[in-house]
């Protein structure tokens, strides 16, 4: 009885060590500034990973909307609405939000709405598009499973919508002022060279 006694407070000493040890790891004095950086990419590798997985089995388009929302939740965007359109001969263009995080990597994030209110096809490729800041940063555009495939063929009575991310490399958001997006559309073999500037004073 009292070896089982022993035992059990051994046991008992041994949880309560590792639970101090875990609770120190965790704690605001165990994190470091490396954990917080591994941690950001943790959640954007995440976020790639389950974007891929959804998008290869033709999951619903409102449970790839739900995750998408909780990748801005923790990459904790600055978020602008109302911003700017275009019109090329009826195919209509609209930026109606900007996100701006600088959350390693400073990012910028532009929901562009694509309406063709004509009954011709446009082609149109935001998702190729070069964004130019304030900063004098010029930023091409990098294929990523975070960014939403809406370029290519727009055909009559159609319209897309989706966010397109860039990668900034030596700007803080806080500096800027505006940002220009570039990018390329069609209409049979004529082409219209598309320039949406953004501007972020609040």
């Amino acid at each position: 009885m009292k070896r089982s006694r022993e035992r059990l407070f051994i046991k008992a000493a041994f949880i309560g060590i590792i639970f101090f040890i875990l609770g120190y790891i965790f704690s605001p004095h165990g994190i470091t500034e490396e954990d917080h950086q591994q941690e950001i990419e943790q959640i954007s590798t995440k976020y790639e990973e389950q974007m891929i997985d959804l998008q290869k089995n033709k999951t619903d388009i409102s449970e790839i909307d739900s995750i998408r929302n909780n990748f801005i939740e923790e990459k904790d965007w600055k978020i602008y609405r109302g911003m700017a359109s275009e019109n090329y001969k009826g195919l209509k263009m609209e930026i109606e939000e900007v996100l701006l995080s600088n959350h390693p990597p400073s990012s910028i994030g532009v929901q562009f709405v694509l309406e063709n209110t004509t009954d011709d096809t446009f082609s149109v490729f935001p998702d190729q598009g070069v964004l130019v800041t304030s900063t004098g940063e010029q930023v091409e555009f990098v294929e990523d499973s975070c960014s939403d495939p809406i370029g290519g063929e727009i055909f009559g009575e159609v319209s897309k919508k989706g966010v397109i991310f860039w990668n900034l490399e030596r700007t803080n958001i806080e500096e800027l002022n505006w940002v220009k997006v570039i990018f390329n559309a069609y209409k049979e073999e004529e082409h219209k060279k598309i320039v949406m500037k953004l501007e972020l004073n609040e």
